[in-house]
């Protein structure tokens, strides 16, 4: 049985046989990978204490026939810990479901990893005593969204018009039906559409390049819209992205 050493990050955790847990994690040298961590429902388990969200781990890998096995873990690195300020909590587990709905197994990618550890990173930075918490926490997950899509070949082309090519300019509708942006007039009347507005694609605009975001909130509704858009892309509603719909 091969062994491998690598950093990593919990995604998803669930109850796997009787004493048993089945980790989903994304490791630095492999990417996604599913592992079984034995024994980690009892009380008195010594992985399970390590096993935790928003931490960077190094974890102990073994291969398996069907499951990888968790052989040993520490924690690196805390970027939250408990007592967890609820709303916090609810954004970085957004971001680490995210990850995992758009992402599949055994695919090692680099700056899927890094992307993780350095939103995560910034979750400790957020004062839920100011009363900007929900504008930094409303801009973190629309950075990281994008960024993520972008990584994954996912991101839609935001510069030019699917129909006639020129530059957009408001108003722009985005299909989901054609899954991309048109100008209005260009676009025969149809459901599942989005209008932009010129801050919504000023935003984008950032957001694709990379830049740093214009300096002012991102925008409710063009947060909504990269909402749906990633949870059409996994395929499935992600419950802690509705549950931050209502908060931010």
């Amino acid at each position: 049985m091969s062994t491998f050493v690598t950093s990593g990050f919990v995604l998803r955790a669930s109850g796997f046989r009787q004493n048993d847990r089945l980790y989903t994690l994304f490791t630095e040298r492999r990417g996604k990978v599913e592992a079984v961590a034995i024994s980690s429902r009892k009380i008195l388990s010594k992985l399970s204490p390590h096993l935790v969200p928003f931490a960077k781990l190094e974890l102990m890998i073994a291969s398996g026939r069907r499951y990888d096995k968790i052989a040993g873990a520490t924690v690196q690195q805390f970027f939250l810990k408990p007592p967890y300020h609820l709303p916090t909590a609810m954004l970085g587990t957004s971001i680490l479901e995210i990850t995992d709905a758009l992402t599949v197994a055994s695919e090692p990618e680099q700056k899927i990893f890094a992307n993780l550890e350095v939103h995560l990173a910034q979750l400790k930075y957020l004062s839920y005593k100011s009363e900007g918490w929900r504008l930094k926490a409303r801009s973190l997950l629309g950075r990281y969204i994008y960024k993520l899509l972008k990584i994954t070949g996912l991101a839609i082309q935001v510069t030019r018009c699917s129909s006639c090519q020129g530059e957009l300019a408001e108003p722009v509708i985005f299909s989901f039906k054609e899954h991309s942006f048109f100008h209005q007039q260009c676009l025969a009347k149809q459901p599942n559409i989005f209008t932009l507005n010129n801050e919504d694609l000023s935003y984008l605009h950032a957001l694709a390049s990379f830049a740093e975001p214009p300096d002012k909130e991102l925008p409710q509704a063009l947060l909504a819209f990269l909402i749906d858009y990633v949870q059409g892309q996994a395929g499935r509603a992600i419950y802690t992205l509705k549950v931050l719909r209502s908060i931010l």
